[in-house]
């Protein structure tokens, strides 16, 4: 009987889901006889009320991070997008991957590095800036091999450098133009982010130029949002 009501309760959460039909039809539907009986159920299920769990499932909230899935049903919001890799979240996917209806591949998994593209050579961006973006609002995470930039702002590196940091993704903030050298070096065709298509060519002006001001990293936020789920 457990197991029947566990089905039943797994059903009433899609059909919650997918309208705006009421508890008691739903209820009926699933083969509860009224919804005096199904919601105290439904709450030892799922530890809230049907009415809040369906309030819940009208937020449509796309998430790219288990930590911040996490985050959202510790608030009893579930979202309509989610990674549920087996291996870095088998606890949501075990618990939720029926709430959830499209489930997305974890893409913070690879590691990035962000570069301005300078006469004197590529600068590793660092604590500011946008460096900042990346590694402190994004969270993404840095190489294992990456220079200390916990202090700086950027450091000076050379094409053949940025092979012992060897990213999984770059993003390369570059002047008019100066991109094309970068794209014709063997060294650069060699790193495995070029092989696999993980470079992302944006103009210095803005997105490294207007950084540092709240207004800059909104656009900066904006623009990789878009580039790096391409």
């Amino acid at each position: 009987m457990d197991y029947v009501t566990q089905l039943r309760i797994n059903k009433a959460k899609q059909l919650m889901g997918q309208g705006n039909e009421r508890i008691r039809e739903i209820a009926r539907q699933v083969g509860f006889s009224d919804e005096y009986y199904f919601s105290p159920k439904f709450k030892q299920q799922q530890g809230v009320a049907p009415t809040v769990y369906m309030k819940s499932r009208r937020h449509r909230v796309a998430t790219y991070h288990t930590a911040i899935t996490g985050q959202l049903l510790a608030l009893q919001t579930i979202p309509s997008a989610a990674p549920l890799d087996p291996k870095w979240s088998a606890y949501y996917r075990q618990k939720y991957a029926g709430d959830i209806p499209v489930h997305l591949r974890d893409p913070f998994d690879a590691t990035f590095s962000i570069f301005l593209a300078h006469k004197k050579g590529p600068y590793l961006l660092g604590s500011e800036g946008a460096g900042s973006v990346l590694y402190d609002d994004l969270g993404l995470p840095k190489p294992a091999t990456s220079p200390d930039t916990k202090e700086k702002t950027m450091v000076l590196l050379t094409l053949e450098g940025i092979t012992t940091i060897n990213p999984d993704r770059i993003v390369l903030l570059h002047p008019e133009g100066g991109e094309q050298s970068y794209k014709d070096s063997a060294v650069w065709q060699g790193l495995k982010a070029y092989k696999n298509d993980h470079i992302y060519y944006l103009p210095a002006n803005p997105y490294y130029n207007q950084a540092y001001m709240p207004l800059g990293k909104e656009l900066l936020l904006d623009t990789l949002e878009q580039t790096l789920n391409k």
